[in-house]
Parts: C-alpha cells; structure tokens; sequence
C-alpha cells in the first residue's frame, strides 16, 4: 500500500477523498455510532460470559483430581540443611 502511495500520490489522496466523501454521504458513522450505543448497555454481560469461558476453559485444563483431594493437607518438603563451611 505505501508503494501505491508513493508511486500514485495524487490518485490515492482521490482515492482517500473519494471513500471520505461516500462514508459521509452513507452515513456510516452513524450506523457505527448507534451500533455501538445499543451495544453498550450489554457489555457487562458480553464480559461476564467472556470470563465464565475462560474460567471452564481453565478448569477443564486443570489436572484431574479424585474427591476430597483438595481436603487432604499438602506436606511440605522438609528444608534442605545448610552445611557451615
């Protein structure tokens, strides 16, 4: 695309004039702007479901444990001894 620019700079500042002068005769903002404003409203639970798939994806790609494991206590490794030099 810069190559285009550079070899045609006039016919891309039309080109670019063109497609500026259509969206505003299209409207094209405003269907942009109303899309965005009807959605806004939704977004708390467009992320709640967001975070509800990442919280399953990361739940089935945890490793599988039997019932009641996560009751038993986790022993820790006793601390290495420290030889004095």
């Amino acid at each position: 695309m810069e190559a285009a620019i550079r070899n045609r700079p006039i016919g891309s500042v039309g080109s670019a004039l063109a497609v500026g002068w259509l969206s505003g005769k299209l409207g094209l903002g405003r269907v942009a702007a109303s899309a965005a404003r009807s959605a806004l409203p939704l977004a708390p639970y467009l992320l709640a479901v967001l975070g509800a798939a990442r919280v399953w994806e990361f739940v089935q790609r945890a490793p599988h444990r039997p019932p009641g494991a996560a009751l038993r206590p986790v022993v820790p490794e006793p601390p290495e001894q420290i030889r004095p030099l």
